[in-house]
């Protein structure tokens, strides 16, 4: 598992071509708590929380696709288009759309899923 995937806002891993596009202006980074390739004193393998950074460049809104895998869910912590910082919304599930506002980024940590 990569610790690092590059996403475009179709919520998939950007292509090399997209990386040479100069219209490119909102991206996200998923980092994987899971791809660690460190080990504790006792030799387990450490995990963390995977995380999500969006960034939006553009001067419109975005609505950004949020990766899977469907058993998890994904909670807001941070987001600067919010005076207080503070997301609206609690979770979105995975394949959701983020309103990722103009010139903004917001950064989500994945939760498991509450059930409905």
């Amino acid at each position: 598992m990569k610790d690092i995937r590059w996403l475009n806002p179709n919520g998939h891993e950007m292509t090399d071509e997209e990386w040479g596009q100069a219209y490119a202006r909102c991206l996200g980074m998923f980092v994987s708590g899971e791809g660690l390739d460190e080990r504790d004193e006792r030799n387990r393998p450490i995990k963390d929380d995977n995380l999500l950074l969006l960034t939006n460049a553009h001067h419109e809104m975005v609505p950004f696709h949020l990766p899977g895998p469907g058993g998890m869910a994904w909670l807001p912590v941070l987001d600067t288009a919010r005076e207080d910082g503070i997301p609206a919304k609690a979770r979105f599930r995975p394949y959701q759309t983020y309103p990722l506002e103009a010139r903004s980024l917001a950064l989500l940590v994945q939760v498991p899923k509450v059930p409905e």
